[in-house]
């Protein structure tokens, strides 16, 4: 019988850390259990988004995957309502056009985060835009009006 005792304490034991260790810790999220949305007029045509990833991590909020969202939204060193002016560090939206095969960055414009808490950011952005792969910065701009997203982590 002792021989029984000793492995139902462990197999207990190891229940009853995976049970604790495995519950959701929002300051390590778990993607795709968040959600964000986001609308935007660029080039004449209204477009609405709901990235694949949508995760607020030690000051960094992060809307979508290039290659994966038509809009792919960063922004770092947000620790509450702010307005950010791009060109900036802490700022990159990246707007896919053509099915993808036209990346454009932005150039100027700006993002501001009018709603702040530990489970959302809201805020608005437009700006002028470019071709990410337009180096000598010759090519057309595109801008971006109307920006809005909602981010629920």
């Amino acid at each position: 019988m002792k021989i029984l005792i000793k492995p139902f304490y462990v197999l207990l034991s190891l229940c009853l850390f995976l049970n604790i260790g495995c519950k959701k810790d929002k300051n390590n999220p778990v993607l795709g259990d968040d959600n964000c949305e986001i609308s935007y007029t660029i080039d004449g045509q209204n477009n609405t988004s709901e990235p694949a990833v949508c995760v607020y991590l030690d000051g960094t909020l992060q809307m979508g995957l290039v290659g994966s969202n038509d809009i792919v939204i960063q922004v770092n060193e947000l620790f509450g309502t702010t307005s950010i002016q791009a060109p900036s560090g802490n700022l990159i939206i990246i707007v896919g056009l053509n099915n993808g095969s036209l990346r454009l960055g932005i150039e100027s414009g700006s993002l501001t985060v009018t709603e702040f808490n530990s489970n959302k950011a809201k805020g608005t952005f437009s700006g002028t835009f470019r071709d990410v792969l337009d180096f000598s910065m010759t090519g057309p701009t595109y801008e971006l009006t109307n920006g809005k997203f909602e981010a629920n982590f």
